[in-house]
């Protein structure tokens, strides 16, 4: 709808990081495209993230990693041992993914200069 109201979305970033231990994967997920999409993003908030999903990679699903990832390559964001993770993660599914989570992984990852050698290897064989 064209709104980039920074007040909502600063109120938004305080109760998810008040919350933080209570969401769910996907909700965190969520949280942080917003805030990447209308190129506000929250520095605590992504800090914290950065650390916190590695931590708590099993409760993720493809589709939430996904989002974070392409979260945090649009806010330039190049948080290694994030990307690592969730490209570790997207290799130990390798029967789940579906050309567009490979797409959206890759691009993510090139965005911010990062490579996962073992995605990055086998993503063509995902997408045929």
């Amino acid at each position: 709808i064209g709104v980039r109201n920074r007040f909502l979305l600063e109120v938004l970033g305080d109760e998810v990081f008040r919350r933080r231990g209570q969401l769910e994967p996907q909700s965190i997920a969520l949280v942080l495209n917003a805030h990447a999409r209308l190129e506000i993003p929250n520095p605590v908030l992504f800090d914290y993230f950065a650390q916190d999903v590695p931590r708590r990679m099993k409760g993720h699903n493809l589709h939430s990693l996904c989002l974070v990832a392409s979260a945090y390559a649009r806010t330039g964001r190049a948080e290694a041992a994030l990307f690592e993770k969730i490209g570790d993660f997207a290799c130990a599914q390798a029967k789940s993914l579906y050309p567009r989570a490979v797409a959206s992984l890759l691009y993510a990852f090139s965005e911010v200069d990062l490579r996962h050698g073992v995605l990055f290897f086998n993503a063509p064989s995902h997408i045929a």
